[in-house]
This record gives structure tokens, C-alpha cells and sequence, in this order.
């Protein structure tokens, strides 16, 4: 497994990971340009973006996994993708990483590496400025 910057041209097929999990797909002005994807022999496993900030405080958002792979290889692509913006975060002198989820899964998965669930509910706005 190795990762790998996300390009423009994966957009399309991510928004079909997007769609089969039930979600709806962002628009691409949405995305940061640092998307990393965990790629195995060719094969796209898990995607995610390092949104950097003005503060201490950077984000991992937009996770999102190829349906098709389950089990311990989404598992350790997963692993490898968070490792690699936390160390990105690390490095470029963030203090804490965030992130907004819903499914139970990834929550699981954040559990694991000592993430903590800062809010038991929390409701999240967004406005349109265009």
C-alpha cells in the first residue's frame, strides 16, 4: 500500500464512493489540494483531506472508503491514511487535528487511535456565500 495525492481526474469515481455509502458528493471547490489517497496494486482504497487553518487546530475530513474493499485491508489503509496527516499536521506545527463524522465505523476507527469524541451531539450548520 502506498499513498498518493489526490488528482482532479479521481474526483468522479470518489463521488461514487460518495453515492454508495448514501451520502451526497461535495463539490470539488469544496476540496482541498491536499487529498491523499491509500492506493493498493493500482487499486483506490480510502481517500481523505489535510485542511490546514490559521490556528493551531488543522482538519482530516471528507474520509471516504471504496465500498468494494472491507475488512482489514480498509482497515490498514485507513490506518495509513490517518497516520500520514497526522504526521503532515505534526510537522507543519498544528497542535490538534478535527474532524466531523457521522458513521460509526470511522468513529470506531478514530476510537482506536486515541481520538476523543469531543461532543456526544452536536449539530453542524453550513451557509452558502455564493
Amino acid at each position: 500500500m502506498k499513498i498518493i495525492p489526490f488528482k482532479k481526474s479521481y474526483y468522479e469515481e470518489i463521488c461514487e464512493w460518495w453515492k454508495e455509502h448514501g451520502w451526497e458528493p461535495l463539490n470539488e471547490s469544496m476540496l482541498t489540494t491536499e487529498g491523499y489517497v491509500v492506493e493498493d496494486n493500482g487499486i483506490k482504497i480510502v481517500c481523505g483531506w489535510f485542511v490546514r487553518t490559521n490556528s493551531l487546530t488543522a482538519l482530516l475530513e471528507w474520509i471516504v472508503g471504496n465500498p468494494k474493499v472491507e475488512g482489514k485491508k480498509l482497515y490498514e489503509a485507513l490506518e495509513m491514511l490517518e497516520s500520514h496527516i497526522c504526521k503532515i499536521a505534526n510537522e507543519s506545527g498544528y497542535e490538534m487535528l478535527l474532524t466531523f463524522l457521522e458513521h460509526i465505523n470511522l468513529k470506531k476507527f478514530l476510537n482506536s487511535k486515541n481520538w476523543v469524541d469531543a461532543e456526544k451531539k452536536i449539530d453542524v450548520y453550513v451557509k452558502s456565500l455564493l
